[in-house]
Protein backbone atom coordinates (compact mmCIF):
# COMPACT_ATOMS: atom_id res chain seq x y z
CA UNK A 1 0.00 0.00 0.00
CA UNK A 2 1.25 3.38 -0.98
CA UNK A 3 -0.12 5.27 1.83
CA UNK A 4 1.99 6.57 4.27
CA UNK A 5 1.64 8.57 7.64
CA UNK A 6 1.65 12.13 5.43
CA UNK A 7 -1.08 10.67 3.80
CA UNK A 8 -4.98 11.02 4.87
CA UNK A 9 -7.50 9.30 3.02
CA UNK A 10 -10.99 10.16 3.33
CA UNK A 11 -13.61 7.79 1.52
CA UNK A 12 -17.15 8.86 1.40
CA UNK A 13 -19.69 5.99 1.47
CA UNK A 14 -22.63 7.31 -0.67
CA UNK A 15 -25.01 5.11 0.33
CA UNK A 16 -24.31 2.15 -1.20
CA UNK A 17 -25.97 -0.68 -0.67
CA UNK A 18 -23.76 -3.77 -1.61
CA UNK A 19 -21.00 -4.87 0.26
CA UNK A 20 -18.24 -2.82 -0.02
CA UNK A 21 -17.77 -1.20 3.28
CA UNK A 22 -17.25 -4.45 4.60
CA UNK A 23 -14.52 -5.10 2.48
CA UNK A 24 -12.93 -1.68 2.90
CA UNK A 25 -13.33 -2.30 6.67
CA UNK A 26 -11.55 -5.57 6.03
CA UNK A 27 -8.97 -3.90 4.62
CA UNK A 28 -8.42 -1.47 6.64
CA UNK A 29 -8.54 -3.58 9.86
CA UNK A 30 -5.90 -5.83 8.41
CA UNK A 31 -3.21 -2.64 8.03
CA UNK A 32 -0.69 -1.83 11.09
CA UNK A 33 -1.69 1.19 13.54
CA UNK A 34 0.37 3.24 11.54
CA UNK A 35 -1.37 3.16 8.29
CA UNK A 36 -4.82 2.25 9.90
CA UNK A 37 -5.08 6.12 11.46
CA UNK A 38 -4.42 7.38 8.22
CA UNK A 39 -8.24 6.52 6.89
CA UNK A 40 -11.35 8.34 7.79
CA UNK A 41 -15.06 6.45 6.50
CA UNK A 42 -17.52 8.79 6.06
CA UNK A 43 -21.42 8.28 5.71
CA UNK A 44 -24.09 9.63 4.20
CA UNK A 45 -27.37 9.10 2.39
CA UNK A 46 -27.10 8.29 -1.79
CA UNK A 47 -26.96 11.85 -2.53
CA UNK A 48 -24.36 11.91 -5.54
CA UNK A 49 -21.14 12.34 -6.18
CA UNK A 50 -21.16 16.51 -5.43
CA UNK A 51 -22.06 15.95 -2.22
CA UNK A 52 -20.32 13.42 -1.38
CA UNK A 53 -16.51 15.47 -2.29
CA UNK A 54 -18.50 18.43 -0.93
CA UNK A 55 -18.67 16.50 2.54
CA UNK A 56 -14.77 14.71 2.10
CA UNK A 57 -13.51 18.19 2.02
CA UNK A 58 -14.99 19.55 5.39
CA UNK A 59 -13.42 16.94 6.49
CA UNK A 60 -9.97 17.50 5.11
CA UNK A 61 -6.82 18.48 6.97
CA UNK A 62 -4.00 18.14 4.71
CA UNK A 63 -1.96 21.00 2.98
CA UNK A 64 -3.15 19.46 -0.75
CA UNK A 65 -6.51 17.86 -1.50
CA UNK A 66 -7.08 15.21 -4.38
CA UNK A 67 -10.20 13.31 -5.45
CA UNK A 68 -10.23 9.53 -6.62
CA UNK A 69 -13.51 7.97 -7.96
CA UNK A 70 -13.76 4.34 -6.59
CA UNK A 71 -13.80 2.86 -10.49
CA UNK A 72 -10.15 4.26 -10.93
CA UNK A 73 -6.97 2.93 -10.65
CA UNK A 74 -3.64 5.19 -9.69
CA UNK A 75 -0.02 4.16 -10.39
CA UNK A 76 2.29 2.58 -8.45
CA UNK A 77 4.09 5.69 -7.73
CA UNK A 78 1.14 7.73 -7.43
CA UNK A 79 1.54 9.21 -3.76
CA UNK A 80 5.13 9.21 -3.68
CA UNK A 81 5.48 11.46 -7.34
CA UNK A 82 3.42 13.66 -5.53
CA UNK A 83 4.65 14.28 -1.98
CA UNK A 84 8.08 14.74 -4.00
CA UNK A 85 6.08 17.61 -6.19
CA UNK A 86 4.58 19.15 -3.04
CA UNK A 87 8.25 20.35 -2.15
CA UNK A 88 7.53 22.89 -5.01
CA UNK A 89 4.67 24.44 -2.94
CA UNK A 90 2.48 25.19 -6.57
CA UNK A 91 -1.00 26.05 -5.62
CA UNK A 92 -2.07 23.30 -7.98
CA UNK A 93 -0.38 19.86 -9.12
CA UNK A 94 -1.57 18.40 -12.95
CA UNK A 95 -0.61 15.23 -13.99
CA UNK A 96 -1.47 12.51 -16.92
CA UNK A 97 -4.15 10.49 -17.33
CA UNK A 98 -4.71 7.13 -19.26
CA UNK A 99 -8.26 5.65 -20.53
CA UNK A 100 -8.87 2.77 -20.19
CA UNK A 101 -11.70 0.00 -21.63
CA UNK A 102 -13.46 -1.42 -18.55
CA UNK A 103 -14.74 -4.32 -20.86
CA UNK A 104 -11.84 -4.94 -22.45
CA UNK A 105 -8.62 -3.13 -20.94
CA UNK A 106 -7.87 -2.04 -23.89
CA UNK A 107 -6.08 1.46 -24.05
CA UNK A 108 -8.19 4.04 -25.58
CA UNK A 109 -6.53 7.76 -25.21
CA UNK A 110 -4.36 9.71 -22.73
CA UNK A 111 -5.65 12.90 -20.89
CA UNK A 112 -2.84 16.14 -20.68
CA UNK A 113 -0.08 14.22 -22.48
CA UNK A 114 0.31 17.06 -24.48
CA UNK A 115 1.68 19.44 -21.74
CA UNK A 116 5.15 19.63 -20.86
CA UNK A 117 6.49 19.03 -17.28
CA UNK A 118 6.96 22.34 -16.02
CA UNK A 119 6.22 24.56 -13.25
CA UNK A 120 4.02 27.57 -14.68
CA UNK A 121 3.89 30.91 -12.93
CA UNK A 122 0.87 33.14 -14.02
CA UNK A 123 1.58 31.24 -17.64
CA UNK A 124 -1.05 32.48 -19.93
CA UNK A 125 -0.03 30.16 -22.70
CA UNK A 126 -0.15 26.57 -20.52
CA UNK A 127 -3.44 28.33 -19.62
CA UNK A 128 -4.43 28.41 -23.29
CA UNK A 129 -3.37 24.89 -23.45
CA UNK A 130 -5.54 23.55 -20.25
CA UNK A 131 -8.56 25.46 -21.64
CA UNK A 132 -7.76 23.79 -25.22
CA UNK A 133 -7.11 20.11 -23.40
CA UNK A 134 -10.72 20.81 -21.51
CA UNK A 135 -10.09 18.08 -19.43
CA UNK A 136 -11.47 19.23 -16.47
CA UNK A 137 -11.94 15.80 -13.61
CA UNK A 138 -10.82 16.81 -10.28
CA UNK A 139 -8.96 13.61 -10.40
CA UNK A 140 -6.60 14.83 -12.75
CA UNK A 141 -5.27 16.98 -10.84
CA UNK A 142 -4.58 18.30 -6.68
CA UNK A 143 -4.92 21.06 -4.95
CA UNK A 144 -3.43 23.52 -2.32
CA UNK A 145 -6.39 23.57 0.63
CA UNK A 146 -5.95 27.08 0.60
CA UNK A 147 -7.24 28.02 -3.29
CA UNK A 148 -9.98 26.00 -2.80
CA UNK A 149 -11.73 27.23 0.24
CA UNK A 150 -15.78 28.48 -0.31
CA UNK A 151 -15.15 26.09 -3.66
CA UNK A 152 -17.67 23.38 -3.56
CA UNK A 153 -18.75 21.26 -6.46
CA UNK A 154 -22.38 22.00 -7.42
CA UNK A 155 -25.12 19.46 -6.71
CA UNK A 156 -28.31 17.80 -8.97
CA UNK A 157 -25.82 18.65 -12.40
CA UNK A 158 -23.44 16.58 -14.56
CA UNK A 159 -20.19 18.53 -15.66
CA UNK A 160 -19.98 19.79 -12.27
CA UNK A 161 -16.09 19.48 -12.80
CA UNK A 162 -16.16 22.04 -15.12
CA UNK A 163 -17.06 24.58 -12.01
CA UNK A 164 -14.94 23.48 -9.53
CA UNK A 165 -11.89 22.90 -11.61
CA UNK A 166 -12.12 26.18 -13.51
CA UNK A 167 -12.95 28.44 -10.39
CA UNK A 168 -9.70 26.89 -9.27
CA UNK A 169 -7.59 27.10 -12.35
CA UNK A 170 -8.57 30.77 -12.36
CA UNK A 171 -7.72 31.45 -8.90
CA UNK A 172 -4.28 29.71 -9.13
CA UNK A 173 -0.89 31.78 -8.94
CA UNK A 174 1.14 28.75 -9.61
CA UNK A 175 0.66 25.34 -11.67
CA UNK A 176 3.21 22.46 -11.66
CA UNK A 177 2.63 19.74 -14.21
CA UNK A 178 4.07 16.34 -14.20
CA UNK A 179 3.70 14.91 -18.04
CA UNK A 180 3.15 11.06 -16.18
CA UNK A 181 0.57 8.83 -16.11
CA UNK A 182 -0.34 8.69 -12.27
CA UNK A 183 -4.54 7.68 -13.21
CA UNK A 184 -5.98 4.99 -14.81
CA UNK A 185 -9.07 6.23 -16.07
CA UNK A 186 -11.81 3.34 -16.53
CA UNK A 187 -14.37 3.72 -19.64
CA UNK A 188 -18.28 2.61 -18.57
CA UNK A 189 -20.71 2.69 -21.04
CA UNK A 190 -23.43 3.06 -18.08
CA UNK A 191 -21.48 6.42 -17.81
CA UNK A 192 -23.76 9.00 -16.25
CA UNK A 193 -21.74 11.44 -18.89
CA UNK A 194 -22.86 9.33 -21.74
CA UNK A 195 -26.42 8.06 -21.44
CA UNK A 196 -28.24 10.89 -23.23
CA UNK A 197 -30.96 12.67 -21.18
CA UNK A 198 -32.39 16.19 -21.03
CA UNK A 199 -30.12 16.10 -17.50
CA UNK A 200 -27.04 15.71 -19.86
CA UNK A 201 -28.14 18.62 -22.08
CA UNK A 202 -29.19 20.57 -19.13
CA UNK A 203 -25.98 20.73 -17.27
CA UNK A 204 -23.99 21.32 -20.35
CA UNK A 205 -25.75 24.76 -21.04
CA UNK A 206 -24.78 25.50 -17.44
CA UNK A 207 -21.23 24.92 -17.83
CA UNK A 208 -21.45 26.45 -21.17
CA UNK A 209 -22.68 29.70 -19.11
CA UNK A 210 -20.94 29.22 -15.86
CA UNK A 211 -17.42 29.64 -18.03
CA UNK A 212 -19.01 32.33 -20.27
CA UNK A 213 -19.36 34.48 -16.88
CA UNK A 214 -15.57 34.14 -17.07
CA UNK A 215 -14.35 35.05 -20.44
CA UNK A 216 -14.23 38.69 -19.86
CA UNK A 217 -12.00 38.45 -17.64
CA UNK A 218 -10.03 35.43 -18.72
CA UNK A 219 -10.29 35.31 -22.19
CA UNK A 220 -8.56 32.06 -22.74
CA UNK A 221 -11.93 30.18 -20.96
CA UNK A 222 -13.16 30.49 -24.62
CA UNK A 223 -11.47 27.60 -25.81
CA UNK A 224 -13.15 25.02 -23.16
CA UNK A 225 -16.17 27.18 -24.16
CA UNK A 226 -15.86 26.04 -28.01
CA UNK A 227 -15.59 22.93 -26.95
CA UNK A 228 -18.27 22.30 -24.39
CA UNK A 229 -21.00 23.96 -27.46
CA UNK A 230 -19.92 20.99 -29.90
CA UNK A 231 -21.02 18.49 -27.10
CA UNK A 232 -24.10 20.54 -25.92
CA UNK A 233 -25.56 21.09 -29.71
CA UNK A 234 -25.03 17.44 -30.61
CA UNK A 235 -26.54 16.37 -27.49
CA UNK A 236 -29.56 18.89 -28.15
CA UNK A 237 -29.37 17.27 -31.71
CA UNK A 238 -30.12 13.76 -30.32
CA UNK A 239 -32.97 14.93 -27.89
CA UNK A 240 -34.60 17.52 -30.12
CA UNK A 241 -34.45 17.69 -33.44
CA UNK A 242 -32.49 18.90 -36.75
CA UNK A 243 -34.85 21.93 -36.94
CA UNK A 244 -34.61 23.24 -33.48
CA UNK A 245 -30.91 22.17 -33.08
CA UNK A 246 -30.30 24.36 -36.51
CA UNK A 247 -32.56 26.93 -35.36
CA UNK A 248 -30.22 27.55 -31.77
CA UNK A 249 -27.64 27.32 -33.45
CA UNK A 250 -27.42 30.28 -35.74
CA UNK A 251 -29.06 32.42 -33.12
CA UNK A 252 -27.09 31.97 -30.57
CA UNK A 253 -23.35 33.25 -29.61
CA UNK A 254 -21.66 30.98 -30.96
CA UNK A 255 -18.48 31.21 -33.16
CA UNK A 256 -17.56 29.75 -37.19
CA UNK A 257 -15.59 26.91 -35.88
CA UNK A 258 -17.92 25.90 -33.54
CA UNK A 259 -21.00 25.83 -35.85
CA UNK A 260 -19.55 24.13 -38.72
CA UNK A 261 -17.93 21.51 -36.12
CA UNK A 262 -21.08 20.36 -34.92
CA UNK A 263 -23.07 20.47 -38.65
CA UNK A 264 -20.20 18.17 -39.61
CA UNK A 265 -21.17 15.50 -36.34
CA UNK A 266 -24.67 15.98 -37.85
CA UNK A 267 -23.85 15.29 -41.31
CA UNK A 268 -21.37 12.42 -40.08
CA UNK A 269 -24.17 11.02 -37.85
CA UNK A 270 -26.75 10.70 -40.98
CA UNK A 271 -24.13 9.55 -43.31
CA UNK A 272 -23.74 6.79 -40.57
CA UNK A 273 -27.50 5.92 -40.37
CA UNK A 274 -28.07 6.13 -43.96
CA UNK A 275 -24.83 3.96 -44.83
CA UNK A 276 -26.27 1.23 -42.20
CA UNK A 277 -29.44 1.65 -43.98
Amino acid sequence: YQVTSEVEVILVNDGTCDRSMIILNNIINSLNIEKKSCFKILEQKNFGQSIARNNGLKFASGEYIGFLDADDLVASDYIDTLLNCMKKEADIISYNALAFNDLTNEKLWNLNSNIASGYYNKDVNFLKFAFKECSWQPWLRIFKKDLIQNNYFPSDVFLEDVHFCVEAYLRADSIHHVNKELVLYRQRPDSSIKILSQKLVDSYKAAINFLESKATNYPYVKYSINKLQIHYYYHLFETEDLAITLKKLFTDNVVFYVKCRIIFKILKFYLLKFDKE
